[in-house]
């Protein structure tokens, strides 16, 4: 049964908040609305092989800290079983959008001088408008409190005037004048091979270690300009920003897809190995195929494949792991290997994401000790870096990718995240050219050069 069929056949509890929805087409796609509402909430969603979605303001707002991916699941079940859907396609109709921390806050407590302070370990907003956009049809769907019924149709001639008559600016970026390292080369260098050195004597097969870049502008981020300038840049990456308060903004391009579930179809993937682009086709070439046959690069996918199909096992069938093969971006090539699977309409992606979260590919394996490692080790807090962002719609069905290639944005400042996996023969010098190359979307995207 799905959750909208579990939904219809409980009938709602006296006196429980109950909310509306009603959709129309409109003309434009919104990405350039998704920095005109700074004093609201806000999502952007630019998937590659999915309609774009922009998201504004929250109806309703689902927050968890404990067992937070099951929270969550069990309250966004009860919110959506109260929602009075829209008459529109599928696609149209409400979804919660948001994510989740790196670290259960329980077991990492935010610093009070965390630029991550503000946001919940887990949070998911019922918007007060979204915009579905495909290549045919743009749908706008407004949710109302069910008391303010009548201000729908109104809402939605507000909110489909706000879509339709931005336009995307043409304001330059502004400049850096300051760059802070959480960690400076030198300790960088001598952190790896103190995870080096803790892989080999506790027995751990890989720790992902992370990067803090923090950089001051002289003038705050356009975000809307920026995310079109990656979603150009990196056509096969889903550019992503949320605002979960409207003073700051998490937002980037990322690769890799943590799990995708519609109508009981599962698809994931194992992302890790790392080389560059050639400058010619055939150095491109040779690059990829140097990796194919690196062990090392081998040997890291493998342990996120492996561990991926191991946590889906329980609760799906047909698990596939495909042979490795190349996925490009504009200036990186990573080892790559989809996985697919089957699961019965109980499951929703949230149980999914929380048995893949973190993967190897940004955590490390064994997933606690690993985490440990990483809690110990690294000077600062990931927030929602390399986190599970992204959608879920009353059927449980939705998609979640994983944050990384992104960067927090307040005030006139902007802090940048990159990890690189470090195993048994990672060379120091080697990673820290890794880790910055993960910087460069956002930097390009600012016009931004590194000192």
């Amino acid at each position: 049964m799905s959750r909208q069929d579990a939904a219809e056949a409980e009938p709602t509890s006296v006196g429980a908040e109950t909310y509306v929805s009603a959709s129309r087409r409109i003309d434009a796609a919104p990405l350039a609305a998704a920095g005109t509402v700074p004093d609201r909430r806000r999502f952007c969603w630019l998937h590659p092989s999915e309609p774009d979605l922009l998201a504004v303001g929250a109806t309703a707002t689902v927050e968890a800290d404990g067992s937070r991916f099951r929270t969550a699941d069990d309250r966004l079940s009860d919110l959506f079983g109260v929602v009075d859907g829209p008459d529109a396609p599928d696609s149209a109709c409400p979804r919660a959008v948001g994510g989740l921390s790196f670290f259960d806050r329980e077991a990492a407590p935010v610093d009070a001088r965390s630029p991550w302070q503000s946001f919940p370990a887990c949070t998911f907003v019922l918007p007060r408008a979204q915009v579905v956009a495909t290549a045919d049809d743009n749908w706008l769907t407004v949710t109302v409190p069910a008391s303010e019924r009548a201000s729908l149709s109104a809402e939605l001639d507000t909110f489909e005037d706000r879509f339709t008559s931005e336009t995307l600016s043409d304001e330059e970026p502004p400049s850096a004048t300051d760059f802070h390292w959480a960690m400076s080369r030198d300790e960088w260098e001598q952190t790896v091979g103190d995870v080096i050195d803790r892989i080999e004597s506790d027995g751990l097969d890989k720790v992902v270690l992370a990067q803090e870049l923090t950089v001051d502008l002289d003038g705050p981020i356009p975000v809307a300009p920026v995310l079109a300038r990656l979603r150009e840049t990196y056509p096969n990456c889903t550019t992503v920003c949320f605002a979960p308060t409207p003073d700051r903004t998490f937002f980037g391009a990322t690769p890799e897809t943590l799990v995708a579930l519609q109508d009981g179809h599962v698809e994931t993937e194992a992302l890790a190995g790392t080389t560059d682009r050639g400058e010619t086709i055939t150095e491109d070439t040779n690059l990829a195929d140097e990796m194919l046959g690196d062990e090392k690069y081998q040997v890291e996918n493998s342990i996120v494949a492996d561990t991926i199909a191991d946590a889906l096992r329980p609760v799906a069938e047909d698990v596939t792991v495909a042979d490795p093969t190349i996925k490009r971006i504009t200036n990186l090539q990573h080892l790559h290997r989809p996985i697919t699977a089957t699961v019965d309409d109980g499951t929703g992606v949230l149980s999914l994401a929380e048995r893949l979260h973190p993967t190897p590919a940004v955590g490390g394996s064994p997933r606690h000790d690993a985490s440990e490692a990483i809690r110990d080790i690294e000077p600062f807090d990931r927030g929602w870096y390399a986190s599970p962002v992204g959608w879920v719609d009353s059927d449980g069905d939705g998609t979640f990718v994983v944050g990384i290639r992104s960067g927090l944005t307040w005030d006139d400042r902007l802090a940048l995240y990159g990890g690189a996996g470090i195993v048994t023969g990672s060379d120091p010098a080697t990673e820290y050219g890794e880790v910055t190359s993960r910087f460069q979307p956002i930097l390009d995207a600012l016009a931004i050069d590194l000192p």
